[in-house]
């Protein structure tokens, strides 16, 4: 302790010395020790709030892991977030129970190299995780990202596949050389490459969850995100309101892309940048696209920045396989997902053969024309499912013969869908008789 409070002591010397005395090298090199300093002391407050979890201290001051680490944390300074503490929480459990199955026996001996086909246990594919957060060669963030899909993933996953994509991930988001000294001296063996940031990494676990869950978690999964969308307002004593929008990956996609297509700077400002922040951008941004859609039902203006394009592989898309799709924006989608939303909306799928390389740009041509709506309207008078009362306008276009699977954009492969509807034939694989007096679903 006496080490750690001169250090403390030193530190804050050092952040009161004049910096504009620096020259460019000294504040290079301040900068890449206080990165080394920073996950140092990760290392250190995850073992020590382990060895806090470990003797039940939060228990003496009836309080939860979360709370005890946020006030014990901020006696001094300034307390951590509760985001903070829980993820520190997860961590220091994590690095117990991997020194606990090192105390029995179970290692890992950190080679890159093992043989094609070997199989890890739960308890070394965490260890490998811990072994590269305690090197400098995972971040705090990305080692409780690979942490957490572990456990959701290892009760369901076949022991075989689990190893080698946890490894690959490990891998892959891996940081792949270390100064020659952690404590100061900043001499290095060569150049430090960066594994997968955070971002990939987070779309990259999204995809390999749906390669090892069983089917029916993943259709579960989807229903349960689908339905917890929802829209809050709050308001305020001001006079503002406050909104709360949760959506689905899907929902994200289509959401995310129209925001960010109306919500860059103003390119106008000739004389000087667009004051508002980016807050502010996304907020008037979502007014434009609510102004637009009342004033003309319909015929909202379209950019080619606020069409969603989502990348797939051919396999995938035409065989529903358990592959994925990606938005620009980070979304991961289910094939299903896509087919469905490619038969009325403004997706542009780009499809990838098996070396990906760009095999088709989809076209918007696809969809149906304003004329040909207006006709499946008046056919089919709302959705054409059996009992349900959905009015038209709220209704989808939906191709009964896909047009993926060579499905033609006509009237006689055309029936109107309620979104739930037209979710629910996808699911099913639903096939339909369409006449001149309406459509026939076949059950």
């Amino acid at each position: 302790m006496t080490t750690l409070a001169k250090m403390a002591t030193r530190l804050d010397q050092a952040a009161h010395l004049p910096s504009w005395q620096m020259t460019n090298a000294d504040v290079q090199n301040t900068l890449e020790m206080v990165g080394s300093l920073r996950h140092q002391l990760q290392r250190l407050e995850t073992v020590t709030a382990g060895e806090a979890i470990e003797r039940k201290l939060p228990n003496e001051r009836a309080l939860s892991n979360v709370d005890y680490l946020v006030a014990t944390e901020g006696l001094s300074a300034p307390a951590p977030n509760p985001a903070h503490a829980a993820h520190l929480s997860r961590l220091a459990k994590a690095h117990r129970a991997s020194s606990e199955a090192a105390q029995h026996g179970v290692h890992d001996e950190g080679h890159e190299d093992i043989a094609p086909g070997t199989v890890r246990t739960g308890d070394q594919l965490r260890n490998e995780v811990i072994r590269r957060f305690h090197t400098g060669r995972l971040g705090a963030t990305k080692t409780d990202m690979l942490l957490r899909y572990l456990q959701e993933a290892e009760p369901l996953s076949d022991p075989k596949a689990l190893s080698q994509v946890m490894h690959l991930l490990t891998l892959t988001s891996s940081d792949d050389h270390l100064p020659s000294s952690q404590y100061g001296a900043m001499g290095k063996l060569g150049e430090r490459v960066s594994g997968m940031g955070e971002k990939e990494l987070r779309i990259a676990i999204r995809k390999a969850l749906r390669l090892v869950k069983p089917d029916k978690d993943l259709a579960d999964d989807e229903q349960r995100q689908r339905g917890s969308r929802s829209l809050h307002s709050i308001p305020w004593e001001n006079g503002n309101t406050e909104y709360r929008l949760i959506l689905d990956p899907e929902g994200s996609a289509i959401f995310d892309t129209a925001i960010s297509a109306l919500s860059a700077p103003d390119s106008h400002c000739d004389t000087e940048p667009d004051p508002r922040p980016a807050s502010r951008r996304r907020a008037d941004a979502l007014l434009m696209l609510v102004q637009r859609a009342v004033s003309a039902p319909g015929k909202a203006p379209k950019t080619e920045k606020a069409q969603v394009l989502i990348t797939i592989g051919l396999g995938d898309l035409i065989e529903q396989l358990r592959g994925t799709g990606q938005s620009t924006t980070g979304q991961v989608l289910s094939p299903q997902t896509v087919r469905r939303m490619a038969c009325d909306a403004a997706i542009i799928p780009t499809v990838l053969g098996s070396n990906d390389e760009i095999l088709s740009i989809g076209r918007k041509e696809r969809l149906f024309t304003p004329s040909q709506r207006k006709a499946l309207y008046h056919r089919d008078q709302g959705c054409s499912f059996p009992h349900c009362t959905i009015p038209a306008t709220w209704c989808d276009a939906h191709h009964v013969v896909h047009w993926l699977d060579h499905g033609a954009t006509d009237l006689d492969n055309g029936a109107l869908l309620c979104p739930r509807h037209h979710t629910h034939v996808h699911s099913k694989n639903l096939t339909a008789t369409v006449t001149t007096t309406g459509v026939r679903w076949h059950l």
